[in-house]
């Protein structure tokens, strides 16, 4: 096995992998280098997604995007800035499998059960609950599902 041949384990220790909807398919750090514009060695622990790139060179060059181009993207400018701590309400994950999941603030939603992705159980439709909703800043690793606990914030992330 070529991860303990050679000790790489890309997704830390977050669950999941690439395409799976766990947090282990989706953290990529951002990296900016913008000498006299952002702090060197700053690390902001916000999500941001690549959409963001958009609104936020349409912010730089000061022009607004076309009809609907960039409708989904957020200006990442006041976080480069050091104005803000996040600028994102809230990111849609997508496994390659079709499971979705929202993110907000330290909450992650995922409509379905399984991973949807590369990691067994891929699926799980006799589940007692029709979802997952973890609290990331208390289970990283997305071990203890609060579905069937917090359904009012099942709800209202339901409607984002």
């Amino acid at each position: 096995d070529e991860v303990r041949r050679f000790a790489h384990q890309s997704n830390s220790d977050w669950r999941g992998t690439k395409a799976d909807i766990f947090e282990g398919g989706h953290r990529v750090p951002f990296l900016v280098r913008w000498p006299g514009k952002t702090e060197s060695g700053k690390v902001v622990p916000t999500t941001v997604e690549l959409t963001d790139v958009f609104a936020t060179v349409s912010d730089i060059v000061g022009e607004a995007g076309q009809g609907t181009s960039g409708m989904d993207s957020f200006s990442m400018l006041p976080l480069l800035k050091g104005e803000a701590e996040s600028t994102r309400p809230f990111s849609i994950h997508h496994s390659s499998r079709g499971m979705f999941a929202i993110r907000s603030g330290d909450w992650k939603l995922i409509d379905g059960n399984g991973s949807g992705g590369f990691t067994n159980p891929k699926f799980i439709e006799d589940a007692d609950v029709k979802g997952q909703l973890y609290n990331l800043s208390i289970d990283p690793q997305e071990t203890t599902n609060l579905f069937a606990e917090e359904t009012s914030r099942v709800d209202a992330m339901s409607r984002f």
